[in-house]
């Protein structure tokens, strides 16, 4: 069974530190959160966005100081000068968005620009001294210092007393900690020799040993995304071992080796990133210059694919489930779609842009994959020498524009979230596509392979909503993060406007709706629109191809039973509004009353065929369906008014014959009116 997949969102920021308010605010500044946004003219695939911070270099490195990144709590971090500087990136606006996707041009309309104002972040005091690395605990209390290399001091966040309450102190060389949301142990550490469990209970300021499991470690990885600690074994010839922290466990993974043909595995070459779910190791070979992924397993762990990269100097970040590669040497990042265990598509690479926020380019100076970048799992970038922080967003606008496969671009939008960016986003550019795809008459073949992707889509957004509480399946079909389009939305936006203004020949709109007829009834027929077959026959009438439309509705290629007695109403609709020629009229009659009965409304399926003066015909169709729902008066009328005596007599014999009640039912004026066709006194 494949693991990783119902892992619980990233922590939320804890509360705020104290901060006397006659101190003077460091400078490490929030970003002014201006919504214009600002992109290079440039097409780009990958922006840097922001920046997300700006902090003094010289403060954060200097003497006793230290930068880091706690992903648990989303934070960065700099200790300096008996301070911890903290600043929440859960708060930062992305793309005009927070993290669930609500807009925030509402509060800009409330508070104004505020270009230019900076916020500092939260303080939380310590005792001077050195320090190696620091970390929150989950749920914001807690402060845990590493200030030598077998030393931790944990100190509460809100202490004006600056209190040390416990200091761990290890045998061997710490090589990393951080806390988990597991209820056995919160709290490890990983050593030179094993990695380290205990369980910290704040109230009690207790410090308490759970487990040790021992390795010989040379460096390790800890993502809190999929809760995975990946340890690199000391001279151990590329051998890894892993572990999840679970709620409820530790699990140890198998272990497993990287490609022979690497020199010695080191830190910076390996990232873990979650990717549609599934968790992945990222290493990339130096020696073969390809980046291999490792699918991780409870119980195995698969090497999925290599991927060449052609580029001595390579790290790899993920943004919105997608893959991307950083070719530092050449200065360009690669977009790679891998889903469900395939390489689904890869752009042709193009330099990374830059996205501002209440910023002008000159306000500082950057150097694009520059020496003192690091990345930060799983999307953000860190210029150590220029003191900003950036987040990477994808630019589908550009990718789209760059990529020649309309098949894998469709599929690649909609595996997109679309809260999480700015119009226009996966939906639109979706739309964009398939109108320019019929405006330039594209090959029927390739419209089809697209069509199949969109229909896919729409099938799979319903199944997720079934999946949704009551209460939350209300509004866009998959939730308001989900990209599909289905069939009344694709009518609206695409083929209803192209055929009103004219720009498509008739015959290629036709075989068009055919084909996206075709795909929807295969991969989502639940998502089938009525209206989507009306055009159909409206457009196959007008242009006189009724051949075809009986291919289409044979009675082994009926369309969807829900959208059939819908379906009969909208042709009612057209057969009574617009004007029709004779035989068209004909077919279309004959369609309408072929579609009421397999429909279910048998009952209006007779009435559509008396309307048509087919009166023998409605008593057939009566009879093989057992319609019982209507008067004998209305067949006998219908029959009276042809002023034919035998066929008011066989009338009046069927009613006797075969409808409930028989001839008790039939009243006076029926029984004279036979009397008067019996005696050929016929008088209407």
């Amino acid at each position: 069974m494949e693991w990783g997949s119902g892992q619980a969102p990233l922590s939320k920021p804890g509360s705020k530190g104290k901060r006397p308010i006659s101190q003077p605010e460091p400078r490490m500044d929030r970003e002014a959160t201006d919504m214009d946004e600002k992109a290079d003219e440039r097409v780009a695939q990958v922006r840097l966005a922001g920046p997300v911070a700006r902090y003094d270099v010289a403060t954060a490195s200097g003497s006793g100081g230290c930068l880091s990144y706690d992903d648990a709590n989303r934070k960065l971090l700099a200790v300096q000068d008996g301070k911890v500087l903290s600043w929440c990136l859960d708060q930062d606006k992305v793309n005009g968005r927070d993290d669930r996707g609500n807009e925030h041009k509402q509060v800009e309309k409330q508070s104004g620009s505020r270009r230019g104002r900076r916020r500092t972040p939260d303080v939380t005091y310590i005792h001077p001294g050195r320090s190696l690395g620091a970390r929150f605990s989950l749920d914001g209390t807690l402060v845990a210092l590493q200030r030598t290399d077998k030393e931790i001091e944990f100190v509460e966040q809100d202490d004006p007393s600056l209190l040390v309450w416990h200091k761990l102190k290890t045998l061997h060389s710490i090589v990393g900690f951080f806390w988990t949301k597991c209820n056995a142990s919160n709290f490890v550490v990983v050593t030179t020799n094993g990695v380290e469990l205990y369980r910290v209970r704040a109230k009690e300021r207790q410090v308490d040993p759970r487990e040790f499991k021992k390795h010989k470690v040379a460096w390790c990885i800890y993502s809190h995304e999929p809760r995975l600690l990946l340890l690199a074994k000391a001279k151990g010839a590329g051998r890894m071992y892993g572990y999840q922290f679970t709620a409820h466990e530790c699990v140890k993974l198998p272990k497993f080796y990287v490609d022979e043909s690497t020199l010695e595995p080191r830190k910076e070459d390996f990232t873990t990133l979650v990717l549609y779910s599934r968790i992945y190791c990222c290493h990339f070979d130096r020696t073969a210059c390809k980046l291999s992924l490792y699918h991780l397993f409870r119980d195995t762990i698969v090497k999925e694919m290599d991927v060449p990269v052609y580029s001595a100097h390579v790290r790899a970040s993920a943004v919105d489930n997608t893959l991307i590669v950083h070719a530092m040497q050449a200065k360009v990042p690669i977009v790679l779609d891998v889903y469900q265990g395939e390489l689904q598509m890869v752009s042709t690479p193009l330099p990374i842009g830059v996205l501002l926020r209440g910023k002008r380019r000159n306000d500082f100076v950057m150097e694009v994959y520059g020496d003192g970048w690091e990345f930060l799992a799983p999307d953000l970038v860190l210029d150590r020498r220029a003191g900003l922080l950036w987040s990477l967003t994808l630019d589908l606008q550009g990718l789209a524009e760059s990529t020649s496969e309309p098949a894998q671009l469709a599929a690649f939008l909609q595996r997109r979230d679309e809260r999480r960016y700015p119009a226009p986003g996966p939906r639109a550019l979706t739309l964009r596509l398939v109108e320019t795809m019929l405006v330039e008459r594209a090959e029927v073949s390739a419209l089809s392979a697209v069509f199949n992707v969109l229909a896919a889509a729409c099938s799979a957004a319903a199944q997720s909503a079934l999946k949704k509480p009551d209460h939350e399946r209300e509004g866009a079909l998959g939730g308001p993060e989900s990209p599909c389009i289905p069939a009344c939305m694709m009518l609206e936006r695409v083929f209803d406007p192209l055929e009103s203004e004219g720009r498509l020949e008739g015959r290629y709109l036709l075989s068009a709706l055919t084909e996206y007829m075709w795909s929807m009834e295969a991969h989502a027929p639940g998502q089938c629109d009525p209206a989507l077959y009306a055009k159909i026959v409206s457009l196959s009438l007008r242009m006189g191809s009724h051949e075809k439309l009986y291919q289409l509705f044979r009675p082994e290629a009926m369309p969807p039973t829900h959208v059939l007695a819908p379906l009969a109403d909208l042709l009612l609709s057209m057969l009574v509004e617009e004007d029709w020629d004779p035989y068209s009229a004909s077919v279309l009659e004959d369609l309408m009353v072929d579609v009421s009965s397999r429909g279910g409304d048998r009952e209006q399926c007779v009435r559509l065929l008396l309307r048509q003066g087919r009166l023998l015909a409605s008593l057939r169709f009566l009879r093989r369906w057992r319609v019982d729902s209507l008067p004998p008066r209305v067949f006998l009328d219908a029959a009276w008014s042809t002023q034919d005596p035998s066929t008011y007599i066989a009338v009046y014999r069927f009613c006797c014959d075969s409808m409930p009640g028989g001839a008790s039912v039939l009243g006076t004026l029926a029984r004279e009116r036979l009397h008067q066709a019996i005696q050929m006194g016929y008088h209407p």
